[in-house]
């Protein structure tokens, strides 16, 4: 449910990194694409999402798949426990 703050897309040609077993996945998102000796192969170039829609569910499986994650994870520390004095 959160906006894209960027347009990924997917260049076409050899997906390496992924096994043969995806291949459905992929198809069934979308996908053009093709087996080739165990090897999967995009037939055209994809657009998972563009910058300002909405992300879905579909969306953020595909970005998890292709390791391009869009969230960022911040942290801001308020209290520090010292062990030696005992003191927040």
């Amino acid at each position: 449910g959160n906006r894209v703050k960027e347009t990924v897309t997917v260049d076409e040609g050899l997906l390496d990194g992924l096994q043969h077993t995806m291949e459905p996945l992929l198809r069934f998102s979308g996908l053009t694409t093709t087996l080739k000796k165990g090897i999967i192969h995009l037939l055209k170039p994809f657009t998972i999402c563009s910058k300002g829609d909405v992300l879905t569910p579909e969306q953020a499986k595909l970005l998890k798949l292709f390791q391009r994650p869009l969230a960022q994870f911040k942290i801001k520390v308020k209290l520090h426990w010292n062990k030696n004095n005992e003191k927040v």
